[in-house]
């Protein structure tokens, strides 16, 4: 079957359009791409703490694994980018129950990796953080 110029020029633009979509959309569907397979093969990802705080929807029930600072005291469980205590627009809220909070309390930041279930705000104390972690799996602390 021959074609006629005018299928191959249709054709063509759609392989085009196809190809314009995919570069358009290539970032976002990364990340969407982490989230669902977070979801599926039961494995963390590993997004920045700006990007939780930033796109909190693109990571909503992933399980992700966060490096930052924790603080984790009474009325105020959280790991965030920043060492400031006090910056909430920075940081993930954690989900916390009180053998938890006994076992990794920590007054002061410090380093640490947290490993939970990411879902998007508000949420924490007061609804004043872009997105919390529930359940919280683990924490490790790093020497500062």
């Amino acid at each position: 079957m021959k074609m006629s110029y005018q299928q191959k020029l249709l054709l063509a633009c759609l392989f085009l359009s196809l190809f314009a979509v995919t570069v358009a959309i290539g970032p976002w569907l990364k990340h969407r791409g982490e989230a669902v397979s977070s979801r599926i093969f039961d494995r963390p990802i590993e997004p920045a703490p700006i990007q939780l705080v930033s796109h909190p929807g693109r990571f909503d029930h992933a399980l992700v694994s966060i490096v930052g600072q924790c603080v984790i005291r009474f009325e105020h469980m959280v790991v965030q980018g920043s060492s400031d205590p006090n910056n909430w627009t920075s940081g993930v809220w954690l989900v916390l129950n009180e053998d938890q909070v006994d076992h990794w309390e920590t007054l002061e930041p410090k380093s640490c990796r947290v490993t939970g279930v990411i879902r998007k705000g508000p949420g924490g104390h007061m609804g004043r953080w872009p997105a919390e972690l529930t359940p919280v799996r683990d924490i490790i602390f790093y020497n500062n």
